[in-house]
């Protein structure tokens, strides 16, 4: 607690970081009011009318003539101020983007009150109070931008310091087909520390990725937070990304695409080929492509009650190519072990040696001859190759649909509800290069969504946000090969059924938030909590298929005269050499409700008319399944500052600070689970044995296994045949149990004791200068 206090007073007492930020899925407008002399009007009215759906919301200058409409939908607002003894005022076309404050400031001119003058205002280039840094993706990006794939998270890697996180390799990124990340690095974060929603409610899974939300077509705009965002954003150590839907407008309006691939207008691809017989033949595979959808917009009740609707289909129908074996010198001696095969078939001397150890002597020439047969491969391991090499098909099918309703009774009220459906099914997704085709995977994806919000403007300084969301998301991946067990021939190729497959995932989320937000004279205060339950569901066969790892071996394994080169991985398996093998059995379902919960504060202080503070603390909770540990003393501080040197708003210097956390995926969960010995109890045990050099053919030695289990039929080259089963383990010695004493060699999974959510310390600074108008 020393410690925590004394970062405390540290950080407000420096002011060095947080923001001032209107929201997560609103904005807001805000400025002064003054006469033709520069003196402030207290007591105008502001009014602010959505130009396309008739809304409006108003406010009240003080009596330092500065007002603040809060938690505006993003959209292009028409202002109106009137105010005892002047002539009303009109700004036409006034555009606000989420999470953005904008400057609006009025000069009032003396007159009738009824006369009205129109001024033309430009959208504020620089935002005077914004301390975070930010970017923001608008309407007009997203539809005439070029993407692939129409992913339009794919413009977040525009931003500065923001990376695609798939082309990053570390070891602190578990990259399987069951535990997605969203593929976004904010300066150097993996993709699992990221936070997304979608009109203010959460977008993620629960392996730290991005669970599929809106189409491009339902998308409005979107927010990058990429650092020392403030406390109302949380469960992120990287950066958060607000996404807002579009909505219905007063005017019935809609759109219509299609777009499409075909191979006759693409290059071919210089991998793709068949074998028939000996000969080997180009070809240029399937590559059809066809994205389709729209979308509809409109009122139910003008200047009351919209909706819009939008649908994107995928079809795709391509191919993967894996190279073919085309040299089949790989499965001959290699150029070391014929150089000595050489040298025995013409060895003058024909004295009869030691060829293979424990039988007879006999002579060189003969020797030479028994090893070059035994280095040749099987024709088994050479069909291995060529059945998963060549061009097969991946077909991908997708739809996503989305419907909101919003109502808006009155000035004070506004409501929506929302439901996303998401449906995605990709095959073969990960044939490629060394990945065999039946190694690769297939990924289906469900996703339901429903969110409803309710905004209440108490008066115009006072206003409060309250959102609740249901979801509901499967992720099964299946491997093509049903049986295993893997075959892992290192530098060569990668065969079977996935360790880790199949996996079966299912998340419901439920979701209930609050905000309030205070302006107060030259304080704006903003209170809030959020409570998230997550329900998980993890069945995941982890080990099930079992795995044989094969690499380089000393040749004096299969041959005294061999003592002087090496044995490839590829010789290895066609010898039956394994390195290790490794199996699991019982129980891969682990299940549970999670909590999750968060309150903050914070506040945004104009100190001067130049510059401005804000400072935010907030607290979050991230239980967990015992043995894993629940940190509670995740109190992550954010400071900010926004300094407009010459008070000009031509240049803004903004800074921040603060302490972020990420939520832990239910992988984590899982692997303690069920890798793992609670109470005596392993629920997945494991067998793994390696290679004894002194005693290579042990019983319950990996090759004595391997052997043995592929003479018996239980182990299929080129084709797999079943599952290995506890019971083909036992005239090995090994009896798999998951209570009693454990097999050698057992692995566990345990968790630190010290566990705990993972920490980032975020600081920026930046200048912004408008150098001429529309270019900063």
């Amino acid at each position: 607690m020393t410690r925590i206090v004394s970062l405390l007073i540290f950080v407000f007492v420096f002011a060095l970081s947080a923001l001032a930020q209107a929201g997560v899925s609103t904005s807001e407008i805000k400025g002064r009011v003054t006469d033709p002399n520069g003196a402030v009007v207290a007591g105008a009215t502001v009014t602010a009318t959505d130009s396309e759906r008739g809304t409006t919301r108003t406010a009240t200058s003080d009596d330092q003539g500065e007002y603040r409409i809060l938690t505006l939908p993003p959209g292009t607002y028409q202002l109106r101020v009137q105010a005892s003894g002047f002539s009303m005022q009109l700004v036409n076309a006034v555009q606000v983007t989420v999470g953005q404050i904008a400057d609006q400031n009025f000069a009032l001119q003396i007159g009738d009150a009824t006369a009205t003058v129109t001024i033309t205002a430009d959208p504020p280039l620089i935002e005077t109070d914004r301390t975070q840094q930010s970017t923001t993706i608008n309407d007009r990006y997203i539809r005439d931008l070029p993407i692939d794939r129409r992913d339009y998270l794919a413009f977040t890697l525009l931003a500065p310091g923001v990376v695609d996180s798939n082309a990053l390799a570390d070891n602190t990124d578990f990259r399987v087909a069951q535990t997605p990340q969203s593929g976004i690095s904010f300066y150097g974060n993996n993709g699992r520390g990221n936070s997304i929603t979608v009109d203010g409610a959460e977008a993620n899974d629960q392996g730290g990725g991005v669970r599929a939300n809106l189409s491009q077509e339902a998308v409005q705009e979107f927010q990058i937070n990429r650092s020392s965002y403030n406390a109302e954003f949380g469960g992120a150590s990287g950066g958060v990304i607000n996404i807002v839907a579009k909505t219905g407008k007063n005017d019935l309006y809609g759109s219509a695409f299609a777009y499409f691939r075909h191979q006759s207008l693409d290059a071919g691809d210089p991998f793709a080929f068949v074998l028939n017989g000996s000969t080997l033949t180009r070809i240029k595979p399937d590559a059809n492509r066809q994205q389709f959808g729209g979308s509809v917009g409109g009122p139910i009740s003008h200047d009351r009650t919209f909706f819009f609707a939008a649908y994107e289909g995928l079809r795709k129908r391509e191919s993967a190519a894996v190279p073919l074996v085309t040299d089949l010198r790989i499965f001959q001696p290699t150029a070391g072990q014929s150089a000595i095969l050489t040298a025995l078939s013409t060895n003058p001397n024909q004295t009869p040696i030691t060829c293979f150890t424990g039988q007879p002597a006999i002579t060189p020439a003969q020797c030479a001859g028994a090893l070059q047969a035994l280095l040749t491969a099987d024709q088994p391991t050479i069909d291995l190759f060529r059945n998963n090499s060549g061009v097969f098909p991946f077909p991908s099918d997708s739809h996503a649909f989305s419907f909101r309703v919003d109502h808006v009774p009155n000035s004070s009220n506004s409501f929506f509800a929302s439901y996303r459906f998401n449906d995605r099914d990709d095959k073969n997704q990960s044939t490629r290069a060394l990945l065999a085709f039946s190694r690769s995977n297939n990924v289906s994806v469900l996703d339901h969504n429903l969110t409803g919000s309710w905004t209440h403007i108490f008066d115009s300084s006072t206003s409060n946000e309250t959102r609740v969301q249901f979801n509901y998301n499967e992720l099964f991946v299946e491997s093509n090969d049903l049986n295993g067990p893997e075959l892992n021939v290192a530098g060569f190729g990668f065969f079977n059924r996935d360790i880790f497959l199949p996996s079966y995932n299912i998340d419901r989320r439920y979701l209930v938030s609050d905000d309030l937000t205070l302006d107060r004279g030259d304080h704006r205060m903003k209170f809030g909590a959020s409570f998230l339950l997550r329900h998980g569901f993890f069945d995941s066969r982890t080990f099930f298929g079992g795995r044989f790892g094969f690499g380089t071996l000393p040749g004096a394994l299969v041959s005294p005269q061999l003592a002087a080169t090496t044995v490839n991985a590829l010789q290895s398996l066609d010898l039956g050499l394994p390195q290790s093998y490794q199996q699991g059995f019982g129980d891969g379902i682990v299940g549970g409700k999670l909590p999750y919960w968060a309150v903050y504060a914070q506040d945004t202080w104009r100190a001067l008319s130049n510059l401005t503070f804000n400072f935010g603390l907030r607290y979050e909770v991230d239980h967990r399944r015992e043995p894993l540990r629940t940190f509670y003393g995740n109190i992550g501080p954010r400071v900010g500052f926004a300094w407009d040197p010459f008070k000009k708003s031509k240049t803004i210097i903004r800074g921040g600070y603060g302490i972020f956390y990420a939520q832990i995926p239910f992988v984590i969960d899982y692997v303690v689970q069920s890798l793992n010995e609670i109470n005596g109890v392993r629920q997945i045990p494991q067998v793994l044995t390696t290679l004894n050099a002194a005693n290579p053919l042990a019983l319950n030695g990996p090759i004595n296994i391997f052997r043995t289990l592929r003479a018996q039929g239980v182990i299929g080259i080129p084709t797999t045949t079943r599952t290995i089963t506890p019971a083909d383990l036992l005239q090995f010695g090994i009896t798999v149990s998951q209570t009693g004493p454990r097999n050698p060699l057992t692995v566990l999974f345990r968790a630190d004791p010290d566990y705990r959510n993972p920490m980032a310390q975020q600081a920026s600074i930046g200048i912004e200068h408008e150098w001429a108008r529309g270019f900063s």
